[in-house]
């Protein structure tokens, strides 16, 4: 019964903004092993997340925003296609969004924030860019026109921890836990919308586990 190992996660910059979910592992190394009493508990979490979509009853709080895209609940997941935006009802203006994507190979797409709520009609907004091409001008996790992303190694169709906090001037964007973007400088301080991109007619992108925290 001797403890072995206490970590606070959220203390630890290194773990603080991994994965929060997935699979346990056993592992011999070659050597035979043998395994019993295994237990697990779920804890409550410390922090109240603010749920944007977990299942079809929450598309209710999205709106098209902008031209004609193809935006359709299945389960818990959104799935964008075609061209246009998707934006929530409620505005934010600092917070930490966490959600997990994935897209077919070479999509195009983005999460717009402090958004007028008229996509890239709108008289201001910012653009997290979701595009996996290594080559782009901006890959995935930049923020669009402005600073371009240290690329994440992500593969087409399987889904990504992204994680976006926004606090006055300040933008920090993360792929599965490792920081790809940081910027300080953001001008347009408003409260606005979340939008949800699809910017390509041959391609699809999808979004799950959407929430978010107010700061």
């Amino acid at each position: 019964d001797a403890l072995v190992q206490d970590v606070d996660r959220d203390a630890v910059p290194e773990l603080r903004h991994r994965l929060r979910q997935g699979a346990l592992g056993l592992s011999a190394l070659g050597y035979p092993h043998r395994f019993r009493n295994l237990r697990i508990r779920d804890l409550p979490a410390r922090e109240r997340w603010e749920t944007l979509y977990e299942t079809e009853e929450d598309f209710a709080r999205w709106v098209v925003s902008e031209g004609k895209p193809r935006f359709v609940p299945r389960g818990g997941v959104i799935r964008g296609e075609g061209m246009g935006h998707l934006a929530t009802r409620e505005t934010f203006r600092d917070f930490e969004l966490r959600l997990y994507v994935r897209g077919s190979r070479h999509h195009n797409g983005g999460i717009l924030f402090r958004s007028a709520g008229k996509g890239l009609a709108g008289s201001r907004c910012y653009e997290i860019q979701l595009h996996n091409v290594e080559e782009a001008h901006y890959p995935t996790g930049s923020l669009y026109g402005i600073q371009r992303s240290v690329y994440p190694r992500i593969e087409d169709e399987q889904w990504y921890l992204l994680q976006l906090t926004v606090q006055e001037g300040r933008c920090v964007v993360r792929i599965n836990g490792e920081t790809v973007t940081e910027h300080e400088g953001l001008t347009n301080r408003e409260a606005g919308a979340i939008e949800l991109q699809a910017h390509q007619a041959d391609a699809w992108l999808e979004y799950k586990h959407i929430q978010i925290r107010r700061l």
